[in-house]
């Protein structure tokens, strides 16, 4: 499975990779909305990781960019954030707030997905 990972904290993006990669995911990664939107545009990963907050856009803006193209109907959008005001402001399919496992984030992972079969 293809997951994305969009965040601007370069400690966690390459602890999230080496967790996913280790499971098996092919894992891409951008530090900004515009490089994001690219990558997904390339891959339709199932699923992507986003944070609240990017120094060049929000995950709500993400979201919606992403929600307005069916091409990614079937993409997992999953905001993992320090910020629990994310949550609300966001079409995303979960919200898992950032410093907990990530087996929080691979459970959310499998949940939206599940949703998003049914």
């Amino acid at each position: 499975m293809t997951i994305l990972i969009v965040d601007d904290d370069d400690v966690w993006v390459k602890v999230v990779t080496r967790y996913f990669t280790e499971l098996k995911y092919k894992v891409f990664s951008s530090y900004t909305w515009a490089g994001a939107l690219a990558l997904a545009d390339q891959h339709v990963p199932r699923a992507i990781l986003i944070d609240g907050s990017l120094p060049d856009g929000t995950s709500s803006g993400f979201c919606a960019t992403l929600r307005a193209n069916a091409k990614f109907d079937k993409t997992a959008l999953i905001v993992v954030s320090g910020d629990d005001r994310a949550a609300d402001c966001c079409k995303a399919d979960k919200f898992v707030l950032k410093g907990g496992s990530l087996s929080e984030v691979e459970a959310a992972i499998t949940e939206a997905l599940k949703a998003k079969a049914a």
